[in-house]
């Protein structure tokens, strides 16, 4: 019988029909794990009704409004986003089924006070009481923004919104129609806007920034998320100034009197209750209003910045080891695309996202050749300058140039593998979204070692460097679950920066001082 001697403080015989027998038993232990931590979304999580309520059957009425309300036509109503969820679950919770229609705002609060229908969502409460109908507990909160034209911020006094909109008469305000707020100044400024014909009315967030840019109103209060999900689809970021004003209002389920009772309305509040209790609603609310926050975030120059130069980075890296090792152009070609675009493709096809991110824009692929090009060009010049005897001289090692743009890659990387985890609504995001982050940074560098390895040791031997997405991943996820709902993208961003750097700089950092990781066996040893 074959034998395997290991040295671990002592002589130890592994027989390998024994090492077969425990990879057999370990290996289902390990796919089970895989299988039981699997990405789930956050809805999926909401538990079901009590067995012993009674079934209720409601009239609801949504209208578009990203990413709140959004028509969904594979879904078995027709209709998806955060508070459709969210009304899906509590009303799970409560026994009570709902049935939606799609309806214009303008219709809403006449449907209700009518009994045509019998509940909605996205309303605010206003603090000094709304006789006219019944309102449930909070089940998210929203912050409420002021929105101008860009450069004209400068014009008004924006200490006091509400004193402003009631006081200053050249000053036109857009509002959603029959929107009201929690804050009564608020209103009762509105209301005075409209006694003095400066109150105007529009239809949704997208029609009131189209009112705003072409002139027509001065500004309009909305909920602050749904203007920037309006705001990005119309591609229109850099031309609306925003005035967040203080303080956050409870979103809740708004009731018709005229066909609900208070009894049903308790039943409401009680599963509103149960399910932020056992974590279901700051889920749902993590899951989709990241997952805005973060498009939003996307979109922005800062992000957009991260990920070309992750791309670029990635295949520099690629260049210089093609150069160094004397790959052809072809494999200079490989050995550039698989660290840029190769982690993101993995990535999504665990995820199952589609379209994987290369097919839904040409801009990747293109990056990775536009460097391997330039870099075939400088390499050509550089060659031609040596020939002719004119030295020039050597500021970095080439070595060492390869370690730095794969370090900005890593950096970037680390933080696009986050955010499609959470965009993705892949959970519980503590676990998967650290795995996005290697993937997306690391995955794409082991296939090129892989690719070019012919012996020498790659980033999984002696190599601290999986482990920096991994650690860096974890604490980018642990900081997005430990923070409210109420997240806004600035926050976003100084996370991102402080990740994609601590993360590049840990990588330099661990190169500068020879740190190669935690060696599974520190001895040289034989199996």
């Amino acid at each position: 019988m074959a034998k395997a001697s290991l040295k671990w403080g002592r002589q130890i015989q592994i027989s390998k029909p024994t090492a077969l027998g425990l990879a057999f038993i370990l290996l289902p232990m390990f796919l089970v794990l895989i299988i039981a931590s699997s990405p789930t979304t956050a809805a999926q999580q909401a538990t079901g009704p009590e067995p012993d309520a009674p079934v209720l059957e409601l009239r609801g009425i949504w209208t578009p409004s990203p990413p709140y309300e959004v028509p969904e036509p594979r879904s078995a109503q027709g209709v998806g986003g955060l508070d459709i969820d969210i009304l899906s679950a509590v009303a799970d919770r409560a026994g009570i089924q709902v049935k939606l229609k799609p309806r214009p705002w303008t219709a809403r609060r006449a449907d209700l006070l009518s009994g045509q229908a019998d509940i909605t969502t996205g309303a605010f409460q206003p603090a000094d009481g709304d006789p006219d109908f019944y309102y449930s507990l909070p089940y998210r909160y929203a912050r409420i923004s002021l929105f101008l034209r860009n450069g004209e911020d400068t014009r008004y006094d924006l200490t006091d919104t509400a004193r402003l909109i009631a006081s200053d008469p050249s000053f036109r305000i857009g509002i959603i129609t029959d929107r009201t707020f929690q804050d009564p100044a608020i209103n009762h400024a509105l209301i005075q806007a409209g006694r003095e014909g400066r109150l105007v009315a529009t239809t949704s967030d997208e029609d009131s920034l189209r009112e705003l840019l072409d002139g027509r109103i001065d500004g309009f209060l909305t909920d602050r998320l749904g203007a920037v999900t309006a705001i990005l689809a119309a591609d229109l970021k850099d031309r609306a100034y925003e005035k967040v004003l203080p303080g956050a209002s409870g979103v809740r389920f708004m009731f018709s009197k005229a066909t609900i009772t208070p009894e049903t309305v308790n039943r409401f509040n009680a599963a509103i209750s149960q399910l932020e209790e056992n974590g279901a609603l700051g889920k749902l609310g993590h899951a989709k209003i990241f997952s805005a926050v973060l498009s939003y975030v996307f979109s922005t120059p800062l992000f957009r910045s991260f990920e070309i130069t992750g791309i670029i980075a990635a295949a520099l890296s690629g260049v210089l080891i093609a150069y160094h090792e004397r790959f052809n152009l072809a494999g200079a070609l490989f050995l550039s695309a698989l660290p840029a675009v190769g982690g993101g493709v993995l990535r999504d096809l665990i995820l199952n996202r589609h379209p994987i991110f290369i097919l839904a824009s040409p801009l990747p692929l293109c990056l990775v050749a536009l460097t391997v090009v330039g870099g075939l060009f400088i390499i050509r010049i550089g060659e031609r300058v040596r020939r002719r005897g004119w030295n020039l001289p050597q500021i970095i090692k080439l070595t060492t140039l390869i370690d730095i743009s794969d370090a900005v890659g890593l950096g970037a990387f680390t933080v696009t593998g986050v955010a499609v985890a959470v965009i993705m609504g892949a959970e519980p995001l503590w676990l998967w979204g650290p795995i996005c982050a290697m993937l997306t940074s690391a995955g794409g560098g082991i296939l090129r070692d892989v690719l070019r390895q012919a012996g020498k040791p790659g980033v999984l031997h002696k190599e601290f460097y999986i482990e920096v997405p991994l650690i860096w991943g974890a604490l980018l996820s642990l900081y997005l679950l430990t923070r409210p709902i109420l997240l806004v993208p600035e926050n976003v961003v100084a996370a991102i920066l402080i990740t994609g750097m601590g993360a590049t700089f840990t990588r330099l950092l661990a190169l500068a001082i020879g740190f190669r990781g935690i060696a599974f066996n520190s001895e040289e040893s034989s199996i």
